[in-house]
C-alpha cells in the first residue's frame, strides 16, 4: 500500500493537476490522465489526444492493472486497440514493478507517432494528403480548411435568414432568445474561426481517379436509398409534411365532382322523400 502511494506521488509531482486520483471503497486506486503527442507545448500541432484511465487493485504492482481508453480524438479504431493491446502487454510484462509512469510515457510516445488527422474531412468527404491545409476545431474534428471556410459562410448565411425570420416573427416571446451560432457539423459544437483566414486556404486538389471511386460509390448508395425510400413510402412509413398538413384543410375555392355528385342525390332522395310524404297527407303536387 505504501510503494503504490510513494508511486502515485511521484506521479502527482512530474504530472501536477493533470493527473486525476481516486482511491476506490473497495480497495485499489483509478488513476486517469489526458494525454496529446509531445509537440514541444504547440498545441496548434497537436491532433489526437485520449484519455488513459489505469484500475489498480489491492494487490498491485503484484498484479497487472487494467486499460482503458477513453474520449479519444483523431485515432482509429485500430489505432486504439492496437495502443491498449501494447500497453497491456507491457503492464503484464512489468508484474512485481511499478509501471505507471512507464505506461503513460509509453501512451504518449504512440500518440505522438500517430500525430496526424484519422479519416475523412466530413464536408468533402475526401481524405487529408500531405501538404493539404487542414484545421482542427477545439473540440478536436478535422476538416479541409477551405471546405470549413464555405461551410462557415453557407451557416453565416442560413444564421442571417434565421435571425431575419425571428424578427419578422410577431407571435414570438421577445423574453426567448435563440442561440444563434455557426456549430461543428460533425458534434455541434459552437466554432470559433477565421473566416478570412480559411477561405484563403487552398482548396484540395482531388485526381480523376478520386472522383470516379466517389462517384461510382455515391450513386451506388443513392440508388440503394431511393429503393428504401420507396419501400417506405409504399408501406405508408414515410410522412409528406405538406400533405399532412393539409388533411383537414376544406377549400372553399375548390369544386370536387364527386363530392357535388354525392350531394346532389342525397338532395335528391330528401326532395322525394317529402313529395311522397305529402301524397300519403292528401297533398297533391301543388300543395293543395
Amino acid at each position: 500500500h505504501r510503494s503504490v502511494l510513494s508511486e502515485i506521488e511521484v506521479l502527482q509531482s512530474i504530472y501536477l493537476d493533470e493527473l486525476s486520483v481516486n482511491q476506490r471503497d473497495e480497495g485499489g486506486w483509478t488513476v486517469s490522465l489526458v494525454l496529446y503527442p509531445s509537440t514541444a507545448e504547440d498545441c496548434l500541432s497537436q491532433f489526437v489526444r485520449l484519455t488513459l484511465t489505469v484500475d489498480l487493485d489491492s494487490q498491485y504492482p503484484y498484479s497487472s492493472p487494467c486499460i482503458s481508453i477513453h474520449n479519444p480524438r483523431g485515432l482509429s479504431d485500430d489505432k486504439l486497440l492496437s495502443l491498449q493491446r501494447s500497453l497491456q502487454i507491457e503492464a503484464e510484462s512489468c508484474i512485481g514493478t511499478p509501471v505507471l509512469y512507464q505506461l503513460i510515457e509509453r501512451a504518449k510516445e504512440i500518440l505522438t507517432e500517430s500525430n496526424i488527422p484519422h479519416g475523412n474531412c466530413v464536408i468533402c468527404l475526401y481524405g487529408f494528403k500531405e501538404g493539404e491545409v487542414f484545421t482542427k476545431t477545439s473540440c478536436y474534428h478535422y476538416f479541409h480548411s477551405h471546405c470549413l471556410g464555405r461551410y462557415i459562410t453557407h451557416s453565416e448565411m442560413e444564421l442571417k435568414d434565421r435571425e431575419r425570420e425571428l424578427e419578422e416573427d410577431k407571435t414570438r416571446d421577445r423574453t426567448e432568445e435563440e442561440d444563434l451560432a455557426v456549430v461543428c457539423p460533425v458534434c455541434r459544437e459552437p466554432l470559433t474561426y477565421d473566416l478570412d483566414a480559411l477561405l484563403s486556404s487552398p482548396a484540395p486538389v482531388f485526381t480523376q481517379q478520386e472522383d470516379a471511386v466517389i462517384g461510382g460509390e455515391f450513386k451506388k448508395k443513392w440508388a440503394a436509398l431511393q429503393k428504401i425510400l420507396e419501400q417506405q413510402k409504399e408501406k405508408g412509413g414515410v410522412i409528406d409534411p405538406e400533405a399532412e398538413s393539409n388533411r383537414f384543410l376544406i377549400h372553399i375555392n375548390e369544386v370536387n365532382p364527386t363530392w357535388i355528385f354525392k350531394k346532389c342525390i342525397l338532395f335528391g332522395s330528401v326532395v322525394e322523400h317529402c313529395v311522397s310524404s305529402a301524397k300519403d297527407r292528401g297533398f297533391d303536387s301543388q300543395g293543395t
